[in-house]
């Protein structure tokens, strides 16, 4: 015991003292394994993370919203209906009417009885588009009727318009004495066209078949005779070169009596003839002495368009048929092509209509 108790005391005793250095067990700390403090800075860098894509999704909200609610009508689409205005409805062209209307219109055309002038006229100023001046109608003492009229192919014109090949099949007359006066005869009642038989003291001289080009003006598919009426023709190519801006004073003067030439040749019977004046391309065929050339009574040729070597020129002519002392006036649509010094006619057609809607 006593032993023991002397051990006791010297550890005592070495607790004490205080030259001895005693280590005190280490105390719990509060603060959490390094382990925990790496995972709750992630979950930090998450959630701030997290917070940004809300606050891209809610900007990206409030301006989508304010787009479609305030820039968008208000400003976008009016430039945007500006800049890039809406086409035009497609017009069904129904080329069945348009024959129909071409062919009724030749048939009144070439109704033509010096007897009832004033007949013809206005019927004629009620099928073309409210015009039966001497461009349209004819003129002279001899009586004329058709027996066939056959509309052919619809040929498409610039700015919408049509126009459609008509062959029809007249008979003339011409008055037993041609200085005797033709006496002007009331119409029957009825329709102003209808054309009683042939005058009494007319005598039937020849039957002729008339290659016609009618040009029509459409009116958003409606399709009416276009004032500048029907021309010789057996083309059924399309225009295809654009008019310039203005008239060519020069090239005018130049190819005048080049176009007598061309009109004279283009009614005659000598391909031959017609060729060398015309385009390779587009080979066109005279009328074969259905008509001859009074004259050209207006030539014009307007300067090339932008981009393009073709010219157009329009001319106003006057054709007789032969054996008689008929005459009509006619407006045509001449493409030029020149090489050199020369002038070819590549196409020569009716005019298209102007106005109309399509």
């Amino acid at each position: 015991m006593k032993g023991s108790s002397t051990a006791t005391r010297s550890r005592d005793n070495t607790t004490r003292n205080p030259f001895v250095k005693v280590e005190e067990p280490h105390a719990h700390t509060t603060a959490p394994p390094k382990g925990v403090e790496v995972t709750k800075a992630s979950r930090e860098r998450l959630l701030r993370v997290w917070r940004g894509f809300v606050k891209v999704g809610v900007g990206v909200l409030i301006f989508s919203g304010v787009m479609n609610s305030i820039v968008n009508p208000l400003i976008i689409n009016p430039i945007s209906r500006l800049l890039n205005p809406p086409a035009a409805a497609a017009v069904h062209l129904d080329e069945a009417s348009a024959r129909q209307v071409a062919a009724a219109t030749v048939a009144d055309w070439l109704t033509y009885n010096p007897q009832q002038l004033a007949a013809y006229r206005t019927v004629i100023t009620g099928e073309f588009t409210g015009t039966g001046d001497a461009t349209t109608a004819w003129a002279g003492s001899a009586w004329m009727a058709p027996d066939i009229v056959v509309a052919g192919p619809v040929v498409t014109q610039p700015r919408d318009q049509l126009a459609v090949t008509v062959t029809a099949r007249v008979r003339i007359a011409i008055p037993d004495k041609a200085s005797q006066a033709v006496p002007e005869q009331a119409v029957s009642a009825g329709d102003p066209g209808n054309n009683p038989a042939q005058p009494a003291g007319y005598t039937v001289t020849s039957t002729q078949w008339f290659h016609l080009q009618v040009p029509l003006t459409n009116n958003g598919g409606t399709f009416t005779a276009a004032a500048i009426g029907p021309v010789f023709t057996d083309s059924t190519a399309p225009i295809t070169t654009s008019p310039g801006p203005a008239a060519d004073g020069e090239a005018t003067d130049a190819s005048k009596a080049w176009a007598t030439s061309l009109f004279t040749a283009y009614a005659g019977t000598d391909p031959t003839a017609l060729g060398y004046l015309t385009g390779t391309d587009l080979p066109m065929l005279p009328l074969n002495g259905q008509v001859s050339l009074g004259q050209v009574n207006n030539w014009t040729v307007q300067t090339a368009a932008e981009g393009e070597t073709g010219r157009i020129a329009i001319a106003s002519v006057t054709w007789n048929i032969p054996g008689t002392d008929l005459t009509v006036r006619q407006m045509y649509t001449v493409e030029l092509a020149q090489q050199g010094q020369r002038w070819f006619a590549t196409n020569l057609t009716s005019t298209p209509a102007t106005g109309g809607t399509a």
